[in-house]
């Protein structure tokens, strides 16, 4: 486990998509969830507070997370005890890995409630009535990219591309460490997380807070945080390489 301050990292939340984001409209009542048709150019955001774009905005500055006072990383493995005959020692054999990371920031907009607690507009959901939050990020329902309800297993949650068998499960974490005087940092990059808990902190004498874990059961990434035209890499590089079914 590990703690970074709000200015010690850089964190970036992107969809697990090539193209597509998330958005909040709050010019309607109330306000309702949107799908962002290639955010990675220049999607249209009127009216609208954008924080979540896709693998092609991994690593722009203005798309980084803003205000953090705080992130607890976390990285581990879940392993299986086999006992074997004649043997003293118990084999542990890891299953799947095990990483979470929880973001603390000030709260001033209502972008991360509505991802976890807020609602779907019924034209972006698979489902009829749009009655669910966006912890789950994107899926592709008749070739159109909706936001996924979590009815769907990981492995059959897949994008818009057709015969490629990539994942858009969940969201993708960057988290860049502090770069180095002769070159750029490191970046962590956490795959196919899902928003597993949320909470908000109200005071009096000081800023009003929230703090959101994500979570994922996949590989992490380490990546050596290299800028290609302002973003990390290239998309054929690891960094924004979609998860593939079969690795799931």
């Amino acid at each position: 486990m590990a703690y970074y301050t709000g200015r010690d990292v850089a964190v970036w939340i992107t969809t697990e998509h090539a193209d597509d984001g998330i958005k909040v409209m709050n010019n309607v009542s109330p306000p309702q969830m949107y799908v962002v048709t290639n955010s990675g150019g220049d999607p249209d955001i009127s009216n609208a507070t954008t924080h979540i774009g896709s693998l092609a905005n991994a690593g722009d500055s203005d798309w980084q997370i803003t205000d953090m006072t705080g992130v607890d990383v976390s990285i581990g493995a879940q392993d299986e005890d086999i006992s074997f005959i004649g043997l003293r020692n118990i084999g542990k054999i890891e299953v799947k890995k095990d990483t979470s990371i929880t973001i603390t920031r000030k709260k001033h907009d209502n972008f991360f409630t509505m991802i976890n607690q807020g609602s779907v507009h019924s034209s972006e959901s698979p489902t009829s009535d749009g009655k669910h939050s966006a912890r789950y990020g994107l899926i592709n329902d008749g070739g159109v990219m909706k936001i996924a309800d979590g009815t769907t297993d990981p492995k059959n949650t897949v994008d818009d591309v057709a015969s490629t068998n990539k994942s858009c499960y969940g969201y993708r974490v960057y988290l860049a460490l502090k770069e180095s005087s002769d070159g750029d940092g490191e970046v962590l990059v956490i795959p196919n997380c899902i928003f597993s808990e949320y909470s908000t902190t109200m005071a009096n004498e000081s800023a009003n807070e929230e703090s959101f874990t994500l979570s994922s059961q996949c590989q992490p990434i380490i990546w050596n945080g290299t800028l290609v035209d302002g973003v990390f890499g290239t998309s054929s590089q690891q960094a924004r390489v979609q998860t593939l079914s079969s690795e799931m």
